[in-house]
């Protein structure tokens, strides 16, 4: 049995939509989001916001390499 994640709309987000083949979902980082938002509950929605919020205060001090190691991207923006 696996380990359940700390991130789980993080991990979906990222293994579901910010991958490879992300021009299915859009062109552009933002298009790609927005059908996140789209096929989300609010749910959904606030748990991601509360995992962000929880994610960048958990490596605030290493929030590249954190990115890094966890999806495999660096963050691109302040």
């Amino acid at each position: 049995m696996s380990k359940p994640t700390p991130y789980p709309e993080l991990d979906q987000l990222f293994g579901a939509y910010l991958h490879q083949d992300y021009e299915l979902f859009g062109n552009t980082i933002e298009e790609v989001v927005a059908c996140y938002k789209r096929e989300s509950s609010s749910e959904q929605l606030k748990h991601m916001l509360n995992e962000i919020a929880r994610f960048r205060a958990e490596h605030s001090e290493r929030l590249d390499s954190a990115l890094q190691a966890r999806y495999g991207v660096a963050e691109t923006a302040g």
